[in-house]
């Protein structure tokens, strides 16, 4: 395993009872150790797109709890009714339809989802509630003007980071914050609520950081960091060590060459020396027994 820029992992939360799919987000080095942080980001919170349309929030109070969204241009005359989906958001403010409001009910704008269960159990829940990230951070300005106190901040309310040391995959920091929201609707069963608005409050968020034993981040820095250093440090020390061997035998072939082609020429040299001695004495020899067959 080695994660990059484009690397992504799919992954569920029980107590969410939904999927969800990280991608990058960016770089960091934690304890030394470099890593890649992955994030849950908007597209993973944006109901109203077609792959996320499993975890629109069903409405079935069919109360409209952001009146201004969509913002939409005026529109014109319809001339393609019934042609015209209606419930994709890039429709929401075509002529044929009726921005958020489709089959009897309301959509949600992006950034928030409801719990349909229980944590762990496919069991309805006793009264709805919706997540987001903290001060919807990833809903459009209708969403936020209505309640006092939204300030979201991409640095302090990104809901869900995970940082990850790169070859192995291990998890070395998690940063998890989540809004809880509750919808509340003008009911004629309670009489206080006659004069509230059907809105979507914020109960609160929390934020959750576990916090690791020192003991982990050494052993990961001593597998993953240190000994890959140190194995590239051997390659190229190993390779040094063969130019080396390479360098030395070539220098002792050279010499040894050089030294073959000196000695024949001192061997013909005292080739030269003893046939010249040869031929003296020869010479002396045949003289002296010239001498003797004259005097006899």
């Amino acid at each position: 395993m080695h994660l990059d820029e484009s690397s992504t992992a799919d992954m569920f939360f029980s107590f969410m009872c939904r999927s969800f799919t990280k991608t990058f987000y960016k770089k960091d080095t934690i304890q030394s150790i470099p890593t890649m942080g992955y994030h849950i980001g908007y597209d993973e919170w944006d109901t109203t797109s077609d792959k996320n349309i499993g975890f629109r929030y069903r409405n079935i109070e069919k109360r409209n709890y952001f009146p201004d969204w969509p913002k939409c241009p005026p529109k014109g005359e319809c001339h393609q009714a019934g042609s015209i989906e209606c419930w994709k958001s890039e429709n929401f403010c075509h002529a044929c339809c009726d921005g958020s409001f489709y089959n009897g009910t309301y959509f949600l704008p992006p950034g928030m989802f409801p719990l349909v269960c229980y944590p762990g159990r496919l069991q309805p829940t006793p009264f709805a509630v919706v997540y987001s990230p903290p001060h919807f951070l990833f809903s459009p300005d209708e969403v936020r003007n209505p309640v006092v106190g939204m300030k979201p901040d991409p640095e302090k309310h990104e809901p869900m980071i995970y940082y990850h040391e790169t070859y192995s995959g291990t998890t070395l920091k998690v940063v998890n914050r989540l809004q809880v929201n509750m919808p509340v609707i003008k009911s004629h069963d309670v009489p206080s609520s006659q004069n509230m608005p059907n809105v979507m409050i914020p109960l609160f968020w929390q934020e959750a950081t576990p916090i690791y034993h020192q003991f982990i981040f050494n052993q990961v820095w001593l597998g993953f960091v240190l000994v890959p250093r140190l194995m590239t440090v051997l390659q190229f020390v190993a390779l040094g060590f063969g130019l080396f061997l390479l360098a030395l035998l070539f220098f002792l072939q050279l010499r040894k060459s050089k030294s073959s082609s000196v000695k024949p020429m001192k061997s013909s040299f005292l080739e030269r020396t003893s046939n010249w001695l040869s031929s003296t004495t020869s010479n002396s020899y045949n003289s002296d027994q010239s001498g003797g067959l004259r005097r006899m």
